[in-house]
């Protein structure tokens, strides 16, 4: 894969292609370690940062149970039963 060198401020970037980025685990401000190997320059993600996925319950914690619905939600939740549906 190629890209192009960029400048942004003072510092030359390297961009990282968004489907690399993801299959690699990389977003913005994940730490990596740039070394010189044989003449070419390495990039690699800092494996003692990894992150896991959290879990449903994790989740879940995260939430403001008694922040407002969606409109389109208590829409939906007070339309009545158009198929099969199980409550």
């Amino acid at each position: 894969m190629k890209t192009n060198v960029k400048k942004i401020g003072d510092e030359l970037v390297i961009p990282v292609p968004d489907n690399l980025a993801h299959h690699m685990g990389i977003s913005l401000g994940t730490p990596i370690t740039i070394e010189i190997n044989n003449g070419s320059l390495v990039a690699t993600v800092n494996c003692s940062q990894e992150r896991k996925s959290p879990t449903l319950k994790e989740m879940i914690a995260m939430c403001d149970l008694s922040a407002p619905s969606h409109p389109d939600l208590v829409a939906f939740d007070g339309a009545p039963a158009k198929g099969k549906e199980l409550l």
